[in-house]
């Protein structure tokens, strides 16, 4: 925390919370709160491929399960996927950093505990790989949009057993828990997600994230 207090982006956000808010940031080493991403660096905007990996490295983070803050620069590239990712704008939280002049803004989101859940389940809403749930209480996501599947979608193409690992994917499961949550055959499992990537024309995991990431945004 003395390191965040000091460096440009972070303190604006650490400085801003009231006494009880930043108390829930004072835990062990072994035990983070979360994270803070500082900077989100891409060689060359306009290669598609290293915007994905980027936005796959962030996901990872969001299924960490913690408390995420990030500060991208003042670019809808940057700051467009942390909107469609469930990221909030903190109000009134400013710095300058990047070129001195340009007032940036502060980006969080809470996976913690079952929001972590709601977050996925909005997310599979918007890609039409899951209904709509009825309204949770006032503790359920502020940041949830309208959750009407999209059509057509890439998930038609897919068995209703298929969306289900599809989803479970999604979740950052192994092959083993994805069969023991279906009470079905690990092998099993590899079968599925062998006819989704052919279905999808895709080979792999990350690229089965990548496709969810942009076309659920």
């Amino acid at each position: 925390m003395p390191y965040l207090l000091e460096d440009p982006l972070a303190s604006p956000y650490f400085t801003s919370l009231t006494s009880s808010d930043y108390e829930h940031f004072l835990v062990p080493a072994h035990r983070p709160a979360g994270w803070f991403i500082r900077i989100i660096d891409i060689a060359n905007s306009e290669d598609a491929t290293l915007t994905m990996e980027a936005i796959s490295l962030l996901f990872s983070f969001m299924i960490s399960g913690g408390f995420l803050i990030a500060s991208p620069p003042p670019d809808p590239l940057f700051i467009q996927p942390h909107l469609d990712m469930g990221f909030q704008e903190v109000p009134d939280v400013k710095h300058c950093y990047y070129d001195g002049v340009t007032p940036t803004s502060t980006y969080v989101l809470d996976t913690r505990g079952n929001k972590l859940e709601l977050l996925l389940e909005d997310l599979l809403q918007k890609s039409g790989m899951q209904e709509p749930t009825q309204a949770v209480g006032e503790t359920s996501l502020s940041y949830t949009q309208s959750t009407a599947p999209k059509e057509p979608s890439f998930t038609e193409l897919l068995t209703p057993r298929e969306k289900e690992i599809v989803q479970l994917v999604t979740q950052g499961k192994s092959n083993a828990e994805i069969a023991a949550n279906l009470f079905i055959a690990e092998v099993t499992v590899k079968k599925h997600l062998k006819s989704v990537y052919e279905k999808l024309g895709i080979g792999n995991r990350t690229q089965l994230l990548r496709m969810f990431l942009t076309q659920g945004s």
